[in-house]
């Protein structure tokens, strides 16, 4: 997607690290913290919500079992642009599978700088449901 056009967006990637099989469905349970590690005050909207009509992003949450070393992906889209009010900027991004698991960290890799999400003043952002 172009960043000329304020579109963001980034995949997320769900491995099954464990030695059973790990069921799940629907959307991942998202929150976008500040510099001070302090949750931002934004709107998580489940699909595109608007956004941008991206293929898949709509698609209803399927039931996933990931066995052993499987993966399922999910996505966040967002737009960077200034309309009003002063932007929200998230230098840090947990996730958990769904809601009520503990949620972890994501990084992009070892010795990377934290995840930017440069939300401008719209305070929103798109989640889209798990996938193969």
């Amino acid at each position: 997607m172009s960043a000329a056009t304020g579109l963001r967006a980034m995949t997320i990637e769900l491995v099954n690290c464990g030695s059973s099989d790990f069921g799940v469905q629907g959307y991942p349970d998202v929150v976008v913290l500040d510099e001070d590690e302090d949750p931002l005050p934004i709107t998580i909207r489940q699909g595109a919500g608007g956004t941008a009509k991206e293929l898949g992003w709509d698609d209803p949450p399927a039931e996933l079992l990931l066995r052993p070393g499987e993966t399922a992906k999910s996505g966040l889209m967002w737009r960077n642009t200034l309309t009003d009010g002063p932007p929200a900027v998230g230098r840090y991004l947990e996730v958990a599978p769904v809601a009520g698991l503990p949620r972890q960290a994501v990084v992009d890799g070892p010795d990377q700088p934290p995840v930017l999400i440069d939300l401008g003043s719209t305070g929103k952002l798109d989640v889209r449901a798990w996938y193969r």
